[in-house]
């Protein structure tokens, strides 16, 4: 599973929506001080 932090640009972050329906692997956000998240596909 891939791990990004919540500091890239958006660009990036739509990227890795695509690739996450694409590839169907969830990836973790995390959050500097805060809770960590996982995109996923539906």
């Amino acid at each position: 599973m891939e791990t990004l932090n919540s500091t890239v640009s958006y660009q990036t972050i739509v990227k890795k929506m695509d690739q996450v329906c694409d590839d169907r692997l969830p990836i973790v956000i995390t959050r500097q001080d805060n809770r960590s998240v996982v995109m996923l596909s539906l």
